[in-house]
């Protein structure tokens, strides 16, 4: 039955596929704390993945990110993030702000920064 497995699992990988969105199918992961999603397509990172709430480390480096959700704020207990080699331009300050995030992981993307005024 899928709904066990969904509420058993702790860590999924599911890299080097050609998986261009992660949706809905995050949200019932709820024990997750290890989510591999490295060396894919994903352009598209859904609101569910807030769902995932005890996530420690989440790796998506080498996609085809151009945002991270807001959600993502919501995973307070994620330690690693890593979304090198992507598109993304900013990294919000919510994500800076996680209680637990040890290493973000974050180069090989078009980051800009504020200027100071």
């Amino acid at each position: 039955d899928l709904g066990v497995l969904a509420s058993h699992l702790t860590h999924l990988d599911v890299s080097h596929n050609r998986i261009e969105r992660l949706g809905p199918e995050i949200g019932v992961l709820v024990n997750l704390t290890q989510l591999k999603a490295d060396h894919n397509a994903i352009r598209c990172l859904g609101p569910e993945v807030g769902e995932a709430t005890k996530l420690e480390t989440l790796l998506l480096h080498r996609n085809s990110l151009f945002a991270l959700p807001d959600a993502i704020s919501q995973l307070v207990c994620l330690e690693v993030l890593n979304v090198c080699g992507n598109y993304l331009e900013t990294i919000s300050g919510d994500v800076l702000s996680l209680p637990k995030l040890k290493r973000l992981h974050c180069i090989r993307n078009p980051l800009t920064y504020p200027e100071r005024g």
